[in-house]
């Protein structure tokens, strides 16, 4: 993967607006997208993908990350991106996380160009349209348990606050350092009361977890303890 500093977008935009990226890169297969994440997420910078470049407004300021961009034929990719994770390890779950991102459709918003130094204009207004807007799921995926996180569209609510919904989720799960997330953790208490035993960790209890867990301590001889380990993490074990 090639990086290149501060290159010009506008000759990149049919607008032909626009000041410069700081980080710029091509990509021709799928090796080079998952470089290209990799590379953002370690510095910690925004990360734009970049086809044709119709419809696109680019500040003058530029956009202050990493523009990848993808041929205009497209790239011989999977409709849902596995990006793999190079050196996250968890305890008690001993495979390395597998990222996944599916994308639905979303109406073009410019919601923070500040921010973001890029926005969309929008092609056209779909009315009575049955879905609240778009959706966004992350899949982490390890060797034992896989968790999915989700922002749901609403309407007036632009695309990257709900996008922030299940990032924030994801980064919560991921940095508790268990094994199981807020829903799964409710789910699994059912199967685990009727086995008579089975333990996890999980990240602080949510009111529906502990509910549930007061309900089955109605219907079954059977003990389910919540203990907290540290401000992140819990243990809940049925005996």
């Amino acid at each position: 993967m090639n990086i290149r500093e501060n290159i010009p977008l506008a000759p990149l935009t049919t607008f032909q607006v626009g000041g410069p990226a700081r980080y710029f890169t091509e990509a021709s297969t799928q090796h080079d997208v998952e470089d290209a994440v990799i590379y953002a997420a370690d510095r910690r910078v925004p990360l734009f993908v970049l086809g044709g470049g119709s419809n696109l407004v680019v500040a003058d300021t530029g956009f202050p990350g990493l523009v990848l961009k993808i041929p205009r034929e497209g790239l011989p990719l999977p409709a849902i991106a596995e990006i793999r994770s190079r050196s996250s390890t968890r305890r008690d779950v001993e495979a390395s996380p597998v990222f996944t991102v599916d994308f639905g459709s979303s109406s073009s918003t410019c919601a923070s160009p500040v921010a973001t130094g890029m926005c969309s204009t929008p092609l056209g207004t779909i009315t009575n349209s049955p879905g609240p807007g778009n959706l966004i799921t992350l899949e982490i995926e390890s060797e034992n348990v896989t968790e999915v996180f989700t922002g749901f569209g609403e309407r007036g609510v632009a695309a990257e606050a709900v996008a922030d919904q299940a990032v924030i989720a994801a980064r919560r799960y991921l940095a508790s350092d268990v094994a199981v997330g807020e829903h799964l953790a409710d789910q699994l208490l059912l199967p685990m009361a009727l086995a008579r035993g089975g333990s996890f960790t999980t990240v602080p209890p949510s009111r529906h977890t502990t509910t549930n867990i007061e309900i089955i301590r109605k219907f079954l001889d059977v003990e389910i303890r919540a203990e907290q380990m540290t401000n992140r993490s819990w243990k809940i074990e049925a005996k």
